[in-house]
């Protein structure tokens, strides 16, 4: 019985050491290791992830994604760099998580209004052919089904070989047919979610 004991806490303590979150910045990456009979010390499952906006014609790095005081027809262009560091290949799901719409300016002020319902998505990746075509976000996040809390998938069985580097590209954009009561809300996507797991 103490051994039966003695092995059930060894296997949970050996399965917590299998998922290992890093922090980038305000990404989180989740790591995983699968498959039978694995020295662990010879994997390393690791990868560097940077934010990046277009603007004025070039990629430059950012920490954050808020939004707000947009007018109709603004358009923000975003892609993420992924690196795999590690010695194994790599096959990854990314998520945008904590997604919240509000005033920019709550004093004095009401709005019953939702970004999310406004503002349109659309990615593509470097990696294969999964897409997102242009949707609101709400409709964007309504398709994952029995999900909480509420995210949405941006690329899905996204592969990187060792050494090499991803690129998924998503733009968020107001169309210009929305009216101008749109203008006292901001947009924030607080977390972007990237599994790492072994191919």
């Amino acid at each position: 019985m103490k051994n039966r004991m003695l092995m059930s806490i060894l296997a949970l303590v050996g399965a917590s050491l299998l998922l290992v979150g890093a922090t980038l910045a305000w990404l989180t990456v989740s790591k995983t290791v699968s498959g039978s009979d694995i020295d662990l010390s010879l994997i390393e499952v690791d990868a560097t992830v940077a934010l990046e906006i277009y603007e004025n014609d070039a990629w430059v790095s950012t920490d954050s994604l808020y939004i707000q005081n947009s007018v109709p027809g603004d358009s923000f262009q975003y892609r993420l760099v992924i690196y795999n560091s590690g010695n194994i290949g790599l096959k990854s799901s990314i998520l945008l998580t904590n997604l919240v719409s509000g005033l920019s300016n709550p004093l004095g002020y009401q709005n019953e209004l939702s970004l999310l319902d406004a503002y349109q998505i659309s990615s593509t990746n470097s990696q294969n052919a999964f897409e997102i075509t242009t949707q609101t976000l709400s409709s964007a996040i309504a398709e994952i089904q029995n999900s909480y809390p509420p995210h949405l998938l941006i690329a899905k069985d996204f592969s990187l070989t060792v050494g090499s580097t991803g690129y998924v590209y998503f733009t968020l954009s107001l169309p210009s047919t929305v009216t101008n009561e749109y203008r006292n809300l901001a947009l924030a996507i607080q977390e972007i979610r990237i599994t790492l797991a072994t191919e």
